[in-house]
């Protein structure tokens, strides 16, 4: 097990050669042989939608509509990672406010939830590993130092790698950056394959919009973005990370608000509902697009794109 404080090089290593989680491993959101969920976020303007029911969805599964089995809002234990940019230009207030907004996140978990913090620079460091809300947790938090480049894909994809072992928890990843990826080993398609086979529900929290990076990627091999493979091209790589695993992108305009804004995308997790089905009339394997609507109500619905079996 790798030691809370120690910079994880290793860890990266190991995460390119998919050591943490075997590749082969079916997705964890599917409980059983023939069970999936999928967690959704209903929206009117800007309020999410609450009290609704199995018969007010329709979810279709690459195209067939399915009997959705049951529907519950915040009656599971969250699992949260918070990937944190400590690279150089949040060095100073803008890292104190960091720290803050990171602690009073992990101080709104409940007592059966549990968390894990990473910072990432030019390298990745796990601060604290999977466990309870503790002092011992704030306390690293408080420790973490600022300086280096940012390997932002590198520590995406770390954490939606470096997953809970407690079974049947919604996994929820926080992940704040101030800018692009500058240092990665990894590419960003690579972080975007990861995350068609991920579970895990990203909330990217930004102090701008982020802008499309076309970059050379000199470490991951040359590969310019340019939206093949099926990601949109006009999209920043972190933004459409964000939005095919069901997440949303935050702004926080300035350092000040970056506590507001960890509030706001953990407060909206705990709003979502949690859908569970049994395909029908569907392949028993490769990619399952999924498509989540209402039937009758007013809404938005925000859900991952699909899911590989």
């Amino acid at each position: 097990m790798i030691a809370a404080g120690r910079v994880c090089r290793l860890l990266i290593v190991a995460v390119v050669t998919a050591r943490l989680v075997p590749q082969g491993q079916p997705p964890r959101f599917r409980s059983g042989i023939d069970l999936v969920t999928v967690d959704a976020l209903v929206t009117d303007g800007t309020r999410a939608v609450t009290g609704l029911a199995a018969g007010d969805f329709e979810l279709r599964d690459s195209g067939v509509v399915q009997t959705i089995d049951s529907v519950s809002v915040d009656t599971v234990p969250v699992s949260m990672l918070l990937a944190l940019d400590t690279s150089n230009s949040v060095e100073g207030p803008t890292l104190e406010h960091l720290k803050d907004a990171a602690s009073a996140a992990v101080s709104t978990l409940a007592k059966d939830d549990r968390a894990a913090v990473l910072t990432f620079a030019e390298a990745v460091t796990l601060r604290a590993p999977w466990g309870t809300p503790s002092t011992a947790m704030h306390e690293a938090i408080a420790r973490a130092t600022a300086g280096g480049s940012t390997s932002l894909y590198d520590a995406a994809y770390t954490a939606l790698t470096l997953r809970d072992d407690r079974p049947g928890r919604r996994p929820l990843v926080v992940l704040f950056s101030d800018g692009g990826d500058t240092s990665s080993w990894l590419s960003a398609r690579a972080v975007l394959e990861r995350a068609r086979r991920s579970d895990a529900v990203v909330y990217l929290v930004a102090l701008r919009q982020p802008r499309l990076d076309t970059r050379l990627e000199y470490r991951s091999g040359v590969e310019l973005w340019s939206g093949a493979g099926g990601f949109p091209p006009a999209t920043p790589p972190v933004v459409e990370l964000a939005t095919m695993t069901g997440g949303r992108t935050v702004i926080a305009d300035r350092p000040d608000r970056l506590r507001d804004a960890f509030a706001a995308a953990v407060t909206q997790f705990r709003s979502r509902y949690l859908l569970t089905y049994r395909p029908q009339g569907v392949d028993a394997t490769g990619w399952h697009p999924i498509e989540v609507r209402l039937k009758s109500r007013r809404g938005a619905v925000t859900a991952r794109r699909g899911y590989s079996r």
